[in-house]
């Protein structure tokens, strides 16, 4: 059993109080290939559960990234619906969807690799696109223009210019 992961492009920048994703494209100078993570938030703990799939009451079985859409669409509708995954130490967790918070926002977690253990990921709280049109970063209202889970994810997301990606990122530009 694995849990569900998303392949993506970008660049993590990493600091002791935040962690910055830069979402990228394969075409992007300096981008690296990293796998992300969507936790479920178990109700009452906030503590995040990584699905490898759920077994809704008929038993179908949901095992891909599309899992986050039928919990959001059809969650509800399924309060006996078992998700199976791991905790963010790595342990096998089983648990009904209506110990599921099923509309909050997922945290987000990063990895080198597909084969990275889930204890070792790296915890992301800012979020980066492109956008070429501005001189310089800038908060963005509402949600990125991303395929789910990556938009839902719960991160503080900004804009910058292209050219701001590099080794020596400043995260004071981002205010934190």
């Amino acid at each position: 059993m694995n849990a569900i992961r998303q392949k993506i492009f970008g660049r993590l920048f990493v600091s002791k109080a935040q962690t910055v994703l830069w979402v990228g494209d394969d075409t992007t100078a300096a981008i690296d290939l990293l796998y992300l993570r969507y936790g479920l938030t178990l109700r009452g703990t906030e503590r995040p559960i990584f699905p490898a799939f759920a077994l809704d009451d008929w038993g179908h079985e949901y095992n891909r990234l599309a899992l986050y859409k039928w919990l959001r669409a059809e969650g509800e509708r399924f309060p006996r619906a078992e998700i199976f995954g791991f905790d963010e130490d790595g342990r096998e967790v089983q648990h009904f969807l209506r110990e599921i918070e099923l509309h909050w926002q997922y945290p987000l977690y990063a990895y080198p690799s597909k084969t990275t253990a889930i204890a070792d990921g790296t915890p992301v709280t800012t979020g980066v696109i492109t956008n070429d049109q501005l001189d310089a970063p800038a908060r963005l209202d509402g949600r990125p223009t991303l395929s789910a889970p990556l938009r839902r994810a719960r991160v503080d997301w900004w804009q910058a210019p292209a050219n701001w990606m590099r080794e020596s990122f400043t995260f004071s530009i981002f205010g934190q």
